[in-house]
């Protein structure tokens, strides 16, 4: 459903870059994009999944694989995608890891190398789906968020308050970004 609706939003311009966040952790913004990313490749388009929680990343153990060489790495070596992307098993579906953990990853988040990667990965593929850190956690989420076409907000029944969400929704905005919706998880 997410994704059909995704191309409803999309008539007018094309959503190819998609961040996934939430205003809190643990409401479930990992899981829906590892299932967006998933049904995206399902249909056919050629994804990459990319770790761009710098504090607490969960792809690489979703994939049962190392966090390293990854995001981090490839943006303060300017490296080759290709010696940390890998294929996850799904036929169109490939994950970019967060690599090692900066001290700060607002700051790398800001440098023209990450901006320069995230554009030529949209170029190599059909759609980069982009799991963020929780927006009222950290500052990083909204810096993302003005890089990529569109970001999805992920709410947990009963958990997420609805101050928390208005919140994150002013931040994500404020920093330049564009919100397609929401998706209320565990109903």
């Amino acid at each position: 459903m997410l994704r059909t609706a995704l191309a409803f939003t999309s008539v007018e311009r094309p959503l190819r870059t998609i961040a996934i966040t939430s205003p809190g952790p643990s409401e479930g913004k990992s899981t829906i994009a590892v299932n967006l990313a998933s049904v995206l490749a399902q249909a056919g388009s050629r994804v990459l999944l990319i770790d761009a929680d710098l504090r607490h990343p969960m792809l690489h153990t979703v994939f049962k694989r190392k966090k390293k060489p990854g995001l981090s790495d490839l943006v303060i070596s300017n490296g080759s995608p290709d010696e940390a992307i890998f294929a996850t098993g799904l036929d169109g579906l490939f994950c970019l890891p967060c690599g090692t953990i900066p001290p700060s990853p607002a700051d790398l988040l800001t440098l023209h190398a990450t901006r320069d990667l995230l554009k030529r990965l949209a170029g190599e593929y059909d759609y980069v789906v982009i799991d963020t850190p929780p927006v009222l956690v950290a500052a990083d989420s909204p810096i993302i968020g003005a890089l990529v076409d569109t970001t999805i907000m992920v709410v947990r029944a009963g958990r997420t308050a609805l101050e928390a969400l208005d919140h994150a929704r002013n931040a994500m905005l404020g920093g330049g970004g564009h919100l397609s919706g929401l998706v209320l998880n565990d109903v």
